[in-house]
């Protein structure tokens, strides 16, 4: 699982949610939420769990 979460820990979209190959992967987020709207500039988190584990989460700068 991929997922973005706002800076009060809510999630915004999820970006994966499925078994993957091994390797390197691509995964780009369009700022978009779950429902399709735009949302705004500011920090957001991306987490990445593998096996319900969660094993690296990263700040990210958005800004439109």
């Amino acid at each position: 699982e991929m997922e973005i979460f706002n800076i009060k820990g809510q999630k915004v979209s999820q970006l994966i949610h499925q078994n993957m190959e091994k390797g390197t992967h691509k995964i780009t987020w369009n700022g978009n939420d779950d429902k399709g709207n735009n949302v705004g500039s500011g920090v957001y988190f991306c987490r990445l769990k593998v096996n319900h584990q969660s094993i690296d989460t990263r700040k990210m700068l958005l800004i439109k």
